[in-house]
């Protein structure tokens, strides 16, 4: 029999080639996958692939394997699927008697145009790009584009392309960490059908980094690869990819080469006898990316355990305006605005600058403190968290750490130690987390910091370090198995009941030990990246594009941390403008995720510090950006909000563009029911009117935010929007109540919470025929305004001191 089914029809084998074919529903995206190992033997590389007539197969329950040998290894190549998903994953054996290195894992690929069947041209293909680490870019690029745009750079290097010089990073490739999906354009969406979008994820990350490649060319004549021809025999060529025939075509007209997910098992030796275990890779498909996104993560959280804190924390961060030069009593001053200007900031972070170098994290800058437990003291006694910062996998060249251990960092091949970053024109070591002296080292640490000095929450930074390759003195552990081991280490140290903030990190290992995450670069008092065109590098809109790709990782895989806020004017060490504070408070509000503030709290002039109370707290929601496939920055996010009385969503328009322009939307392409919807733009405070068709916004300023209410209209007054708060609403009014008076009175009476102090408006609408007769606040009767005549528009304005409720008493005047 050439070809069977297994698993409910959903896999395919085809018996003459080894390979198989991957069907949903009606529709098979992939075609001819495999599987393949790459290994060493002494100095000779081989390659064992899943291919040929000689492939067995054994099922079970819910589970197929397919497995082929070698002289040297076996490969099992489990499967098993859930309701609408195929999961997969790489076990091999060495059969012989001599070790084997294992270079990687090739979980799953295909090759050649026929390979996956999407529909429409490879170069409109649009893919899902997860970088590496913390400040790598994510997002969504056109496969005819090519990847982001990197710098050549050996810094940039170290920290953003973690698998070298080989066959895996080569810049014809679109290569997405951990997770992608690939969707075609929309034309051709609605040609296929609605399920027509792929995703392929690890849902495991602690053992082995993984990527997921898609090469693309511009040639015709494909040949098979290197990946399905070759089994056992050694090989030269330590690229496995396609080789490539002449005839060269236009860049719109491409071919796909290959897809294969792969995981890196770093040469790291398996003895006779011995078998290991790739990730878990997930294939799906559906017609809605983020959608498929979401519940990849959700998985991928729950097979990692991974934590997720009851309650998003707040905060301030010293890093954004002293940027390390700030002092024990710079601290003590924000300290002190925050509890006068009544500021529900809990958490204050203690940003790098304290310490001596990096390494000697115990040796104060005299200069700067000389007492780390009485500051944590007293911003306890102040009744706030506090929080402190590390690079715990860097050691600085000129550290004392370093010249007492110079046998506790990587090395590479000629035995220099590795340089994992430069900081302040200084060099960094990376830390080898295996070598059993720096890990005693790394415990006592983290348990002064925690039990001695009595810090709380701690932030981790430049993670990337201790999974850089390198001589470990532990040869048999992978450089995702390196981080993990070091950041164990700092859990185990810290206590379960800390909070653990991992940035700079890459990300799969990561998940199950940290609380928090940073998602994207340093946000930078200035918009674009220095250096220009960096899409890694220190900027806000870099800032912001991560943490829209990466939001749906809140609350499924951490707690996302899109980085701090920046509240304060232009000028004041910042060159942000009024509208790309209003665009960073708008995204941050909208993505959900921690919202630490990092400005001078007691020098914000009112108009700041009215927009910094206006994001507190984290909403905790993540929004949809609705064009995330669709170009490379979303710039239409909507968040739905439903609450047993009412229902709304809040819309962000961005403009990332460097011209002021008009935006037009209408309610049905943003998702909205049919029927017609009161517009309120919540950062003007002004009522756009009525509409169920096309809204234009004439005057769309460059790098600003519109924050559109979009609420269904009634025949009845209603509660339309709060000004307290970005969210409209939905996070600082916690009930609504309707008390129906006959057929011609009604009260509506609104309770708002939120801590600290605030000035703001809610906001009613009246219909025609109905009056306003009396307004009260906690009891105390209150004037309203008339706003907008024909609309029918009032407010009411007053402080809210934590809590209060609102009366507002309507009377019919028909009939």
């Amino acid at each position: 029999m050439s070809e069977q089914s297994f698993l409910n029809g959903r896999i395919t084998f085809h018996a003459h080639t080894g390979a198989l074919s991957l069907t949903f529903g009606v529709w098979t995206p992939v075609r001819e996958a495999m599987a393949a190992a790459h290994y060493r033997l002494g100095d000779t590389p081989y390659h064992l692939s899943l291919t040929g007539p000689e492939v067995s197969f054994g099922v079970g329950e819910n589970r197929v394997t397919f497995s082929h040998h070698d002289d040297h290894l076996r490969l099992d190549w489990n499967w098993t699927a859930t309701a609408d998903t195929l999961e997969t994953w790489l076990e091999v054996t060495n059969l012989g008697r001599d070790p084997v290195a294992l270079d990687r894992l090739d979980v799953l690929g295909v090759v050649g145009a026929s390979g996956l069947d999407l529909p429409g041209p490879v170069a409109d293909w649009r893919v899902y790009q997860n970088g590496w680490q913390s400040w790598s870019p994510a997002g969504v690029r056109r496969v005819g584009d090519g990847p982001f745009p990197t710098p050549a750079a050996d810094e940039h290097r170290r920290k953003h392309v973690p698998h070298g010089d080989g066959p895996h990073s080569t810049s014809d490739k679109a290569r997405s960490e951990w997770v992608t999906v690939i969707a075609p354009p929309p034309s051709a969406v609605e040609e296929q059908g609605p399920a027509s979008l792929l995703l392929l994820g690890f849902v495991t990350g602690a053992d082995q980094l993984a990527e997921i490649t898609l090469r693309a060319d511009d040639f015709r004549g494909l040949s098979r690869s290197k990946f399905s021809t070759l089994r056992s025999r050694p090989i030269r060529d330590r690229d496995s990819g396609v080789t490539d025939p002449p005839g060269a075509r236009e860049r719109n007209e491409l071919d796909l080469l290959s897809l294969t997910a792969t995981c890196h098992t770093d040469g790291i030796p398996l003895d006779p006898g011995q078998s290991l275990r790739s990730e878990r890779l997930r294939v799906a498909v559906g017609p809605d990316g983020w959608g498929l996104l979401e519940a990849w993560a959700r998985r991928a959280g729950e097979l990692m355990h991974a934590r997720v804190p009851e309650k998003t924390p707040t905060g301030w961060c010293t890093w954004y305006y002293y940027f390390g030069l700030n002092t024990a009593q710079d601290v003590y001053a924000n300290l002190n605005a925050i509890r006068r200007r009544h500021l529900p900031l809990d958490l204050v972070m203690i940003d790098d600058g304290y310490q001596a170098a990096i390494g000697d994290w115990l040796t104060l800058d005299p200069d700067r403190f000389t007492d780390m437990e009485a500051v944590a003291a007293t911003i306890r006694r102040e009744g706030r968290i506090p929080g402190i910062w590390t690079a715990p996998f860097g050691l600085a060249a000129t550290s004392q750490t370093f010249a007492d251990h110079p046998d506790w960092v990587l090395r590479d091949e000629t035995g220099e130690p590795v340089r994992a970053w430069t900081h302040r024109s200084e060099a960094i070591y990376a830390l080898d987390t295996t070598h059993p002296g720096a890990a005693d080292w790394l415990r006592d640490t983290f348990q002064t910091m925690r039990w001695e000095w009595g810090y709380d929450a701690f932030k981790v930074d430049f993670l990337f370090a201790a999974a850089l390759p390198g001589r470990r003195h532990d040869p048999r552990t992978t450089r995702a198995q390196a981080l993990r081991r070091g950041l164990a280490i700092i859990r185990d140290a810290i206590g379960d009941d800390a909070f653990l903030l991992g940035c700079g990190a890459p990300l799969g290992p990561a998940v199950g030990l940290v609380d928090g995450m940073r998602v994207g670069p340093d946000v930078a008092p200035a918009w674009e990246p220095s250096p220009a065109g960096d899409l890694s590098a220190p900027g806000a809109a870099n800032a912001l594009r991560n943490a829209v790709a990466r939001a749906f990782t809140h609350r499924r895989l951490w707690l996302a941390d899109p980085d701090c806020l920046l509240a304060r004017p232009r000028g004041d060490k910042s060159q942000l403008s009024r509208y790309e504070a209003h665009t960073l408070a708008t995204v941050l509000t909208l993505t959900g995720g921690m919202l630490l503030d990092s400005d001078p709290v007691g020098d914000l002039p009112p108009s700041r510090l009215a927009l910094l109370r206006r994001t507190l707290p984290p909403t905790d929601r993540v929004a949809c950006p609705l064009d995330f496939f669709e170009r490379d920055l979303p710039e239409i996010l909507v968040l739905p909000v439903e609450r047993p009385w009412g229902r709304w969503w809040l819309v962000g328009l961005i403009n990332w563009d460097d011209h002021t322009r008009a935006t037009t939307v209408t309610p049905a392409a943003l998702g909205l029911p049919p029927g017609r919807y009161h517009v309120y733009d919540q950062w003007r405070a002004r009522y756009l009117g009525q509409t169920e068709g096309p809204l234009t916004l004439p005057h769309h300023r460059p790098h600003e935010t519109f924050l559109l209410l979009f609420k269904p209209v009634t025949d009845r007054p209603d509660w339309l929007t709060s000004t307290f708060h970005l969210a409209a609403g939905g996070v600082e009014v916690t009930d609504v109540i309707r008390q129906k008076l006959g057929e011609r009175r009604q009260k509506l009476v609104v309770h708002v919470e939120q801590r600290g102090e605030n000035f703001g408006r809610l906001v009613f609408t009246v219909p025609t025929g109905w009056v306003v007769l009396e307004a009260q606040v906690n009891g105390r009767r209150r004037s309203v305004n008339v706003r907008d005549g024909e609309a029918r528009l009032v407010d009411m304005g007053f402080t809210l001191r934590d809590r209060a409720w609102v009366l507002v008493d309507f009377a019919s005047l028909a009939g």
